[in-house]
């Protein structure tokens, strides 16, 4: 008897690590990382669930008399082995999609170690071949105890070697306060401040038409800035946003092969830092680590990590069996409650971090990118203190209306938090010189198309996002601009005002110079857009068709309800000559969905990235249907038509850019398509 509750010890803590390697290498593989300690946790935290998971299985077959006495001890091992492996195979796998909450991309695909057909042939394999190999080969010493360790330890071994070693393990890099010189044309322009929550919502703002929650910080922001009602982010997932709002390109052509942003792409830190603007950076979403590639151009860039429990790291933290212990752990089955800090910095810290360094480079030019995850998934109760609690744990699978309530307290943190940074800068004497640019990466989904039968999130509460641009002075203040923008326009008018070149690859507008246009007719120097002075640079120069969206031509009004626009077009923002066509895009489950927003219409479209999945189509009118409740599909074919070959003339051409980028060309005829589409490259 304790010999057969020995196999079945052993058999676990060799099929335990076994998995969980596995799993660590799709994590590994799945995700840019430099730091591998995921390896080392899969071999302790796997092997420490296998070992009992092992014992109960032998024990539990002890209990089968007759069947426990016709199993021979290697047939008995292997039996203990494969359950072992698909019990923990099947758990960690399925509770991957409900405990990877910060994670916004398809993540390691373990569709195929969820698959019963695919488990039970492997099950019976491993009963098959497992008493020969510990019969016929070396592997035979693992039914005595020293063998079994000898492996393990061996495990432990290696995976204490790839995963302990010191690359990656710092999440800094360059330097708080570089000591490059500036010219004295840089050192006079404004400061730039890009402050990006992930997953604010337009609607949780007043500034915006909402009611609730308070916002006073970001209200009194609003009344300094230019507000944009409709700003369409590149992406419903943070990297991709990013990616866009760095380079001016489409998320779908800036990534190499190892998942990371290509340095053939110019991007807006790389020009900036190039004139001698001190750049930083200072993020708390996982995505967008340093291991991204998005740190290219950015003289210090700061990834906030998280406090993970049990001392794990980032790596570590996405093995699907950490995910499980974690939530067992928020449903009260561990006494230690969990802070904010397990999942991401919140924005108090996130801003004492700007405030060093934005001290740090006092009297010199900088551009600094804060983005902050407070109102990003799962939602926290707020604290007496003010802060964000996680004794009441919400997401979006759980009841929506607490969920809604949840999301609108962590808004209300971030105004906090946004309205003692904005008092700090006026203190220092650093806002009203400053351009300080408010916008959300994404939106967020709360109740909206929650029972849709596949997540797409390209829908109007993912990808409609605030955007506030405060110019120093009080210029412009208030100014409330209507039409339609992309947020890869932000490199473009960020480097207009300072008047400095657009990257030649870039699709991205300069929108303060568009909006200037549309409201006198004329176009102001850059210099002019921030200053009371006039003459300094040289006057911009636009193509004749800079407020062509494309040269197709546009369905006509009808009177057939939905299938036409409406016929009075002068109160609404799609219809704005200004306003330019925007695609988004998002991969998810196997697939690569675009949409585009043009017109007062939508369509949703996927690109299967193999066989197995059909294509997807959605179309909606926004006029009359905001919401994209009803799908048109086939009901209005003109717009399908028109919409559907704009989408593909972006996307080719996206491609088309970025194939020339890495071969340093761009010819003349996709320059020409990308302008007449709205781009300007």
């Amino acid at each position: 008897m304790p010999r057969r509750l020995f196999l079945g010890l052993a058999a676990g803590l060799v099929a335990g690590p076994i998995i969980g390697l596995v799993e660590a290498v799709g994590i590994l593989t799945a995700q840019p990382h430099n730091e591998y300690v995921a390896l080392f946790y899969a071999v302790l935290l796997y092997a420490a669930v296998g070992v009992p998971t092992g014992a109960a299985a032998a024990a539990s077959l002890m209990l089968l008399a007759p069947l426990n006495r016709r199993l021979s001890e290697p047939l008995l091992y292997s039996v203990v082995f494969m359950c072992v492996m698909m019990l923990m195979g099947l758990v960690n796998s399925g509770m991957v999609p409900g405990t990877l909450f910060l994670r916004e991309q398809s993540g390691p695909a373990n569709d195929g170690f969820s698959a019963p057909v695919f488990w039970a042939a492997l099950f019976l394999a491993g009963i098959w071949l497992g008493p020969i190999i510990l019969t016929r080969t070396p592997f035979k010493i693992l039914l005595k105890p020293r063998g079994t360790l000898a492996l393990y330890g061996t495990f432990v071994l290696l995976s204490a070697v790839f995963g302990l070693s010191p690359s990656g393990m710092d999440s800094t890099t360059g330097e708080l306060a570089p000591s490059h010189s500036q010219s004295e044309a840089i050192n006079k322009g404004p400061n730039i401040l890009f402050i990006v929550p992930d997953s604010l919502r337009i609607d949780h703002m007043a500034a915006y038409g909402a009611s609730t929650p308070p916002t006073p910080g970001m209200d009194e922001l609003a009344r300094d800035a230019i507000r944009f009602q409709q700003a369409i982010s590149q992406s419903s997932s943070t990297k991709n946003s990013v990616a866009s709002m760095f380079s001016s390109l489409l998320p779908s052509t800036v990534y190499s092969a190892d998942g990371k942003l290509d340095d053939d792409f110019v991007t807006l830190a790389e020009v900036l830092q190039a004139h001698g603007v001190v750049t930083g950076a200072v993020v708390t979403h996982s995505e967008i680590s340093r291991n991204s590639g998005l740190g290219q151009g950015f003289d210090y860039y700061e990834y906030l990590l998280p406090e993970y429990p049990w001392g794990a790291t980032q790596s570590a933290s996405q093995l699907p069996l950490y995910q499980v212990l974690l939530r067992l752990r928020w449903t009260g089955l561990s006494k230690n409650d969990s802070r904010t800090q397990h999942f991401y910095q919140p924005a108090d810290v996130a801003f004492r971090y700007a405030r060093n360094f934005i001290s740090a480079n006092e009297g010199r030019t900088w551009f600094l990118f804060l983005q902050l995850m407070d109102t990003h998934e799962p939602y926290f109760r707020q604290d007496s203190s003010g802060g964000l609690s996680l004794k009441d744990k919400h997401t979006r699978k759980q009841e929506p209306g607490a969920a809604a309530r949840r999301y609108a307290e962590g808004v209300s943190y971030l105004d906090s938090e946004l309205a003692e940074f904005v008092n700090w800068l006026k203190n220092e004497n650093l806002y009203e010189d400053l351009v300080l640019v408010l916008v959300a990466a994404h939106g967020e989904q709360l109740t909206e198309h929650r029972d849709a039968e596949q997540s797409i999130w390209l829908y109007d509460e993912f990808i409609h996002v605030p955007l506030l641009v405060k110019l120093p002075r009080h210029k412009r203040a208030g100014e409330s601009i209507p039409f339609q923008v992309r947020l890869l326009d932000l490199p473009a008018t960020v480097l207009g005002l300072l008047d400095m070149p657009a990257g030649t690859s870039w699709m991205g507008r300069n929108l303060l110079q568009i909006s200037t246009i549309m409201e006198t007719g004329q176009a102001e120097s850059p210099f002019d857009l921030i200053s009371d002075k006039s003459g300094a640079g040289p006057e911009p120069q636009f193509p004749d068709a800079i407020m062509s969206v494309s040269q197709q031509p546009t369905p006509e009004a009808t009177d057939s309800g939905n299938k036409g626009m409406p016929s009075d077009k002068t109160t609404l923002w799609s219809a704005h000559p200004a306003s330019m066509a925007a695609v988004s895009q998002h991969y998810i489950g196997g697939r690569l969905v675009s949409s585009i927003r043009d017109k007062g219409w939508k369509l949703i479209q996927s690109v299967p990235l193999n066989n197995q999945i059909p294509d997807m189509f959605e179309l909606f009118n926004l006029h009359e249907d905001p919401h994209e409740e009803l799908n048109l599909l086939g009901t209005a074919p003109e717009w399908q038509g028109y919409l559907s070959r704009q989408l593909s003339d972006v996307l080719s051409d996206s491609r088309r850019i970025s194939n020339e980028c890495r071969a340093g060309t761009m010819d003349n005829s996709t320059e020409s398509r990308l302008r007449t589409l709205g781009y300007n490259p």
